[in-house]
């Protein structure tokens, strides 16, 4: 019996479809190991993203769970900037960017 039902649950196991990760983001190249790999013309363009980590991750996380057990209402975005944005970090990462003779695009908690 116990081995007809492992059996039966194999099957059954087996029938449920794999769901594979997929890589948002791949990089092709020379494999980095901190040796300089030349310089790049001036005319060259480079994108750099940077990801500042929310002021109160914690609350941030509990706001979320609210919102989606309908708790409360969902926050504009002016609230979510005064409460989580990290305004002056992002000034002071801009400030470095551009003294650096990099061109700013795009800026997420600042106009």
């Amino acid at each position: 019996m116990k081995v007809s039902l492992i059996v039966i649950g194999l099957v059954i196991m087996s029938s449920i479809p794999v769901i594979q990760s997929t890589a948002y983001a791949q990089y092709y190249g020379p494999q980095f190991q901190g040796i300089s790999q030349g310089s790049l013309p001036e005319s060259a363009g480079v994108c750099i993203s940077v990801f500042i980590p929310p002021k109160d991750m914690n609350y941030l996380l509990l706001l979320a769970q609210e919102v989606g057990n309908h708790q409360i209402k969902l926050l504009n975005r002016t609230q979510l900037i005064s409460l989580f944005g990290n305004v002056e970090e992002e000034a002071n990462l801009v400030h470095y960017f551009k003294s650096k003779g990099f061109h700013v695009v795009y800026r997420v908690l600042s106009h």
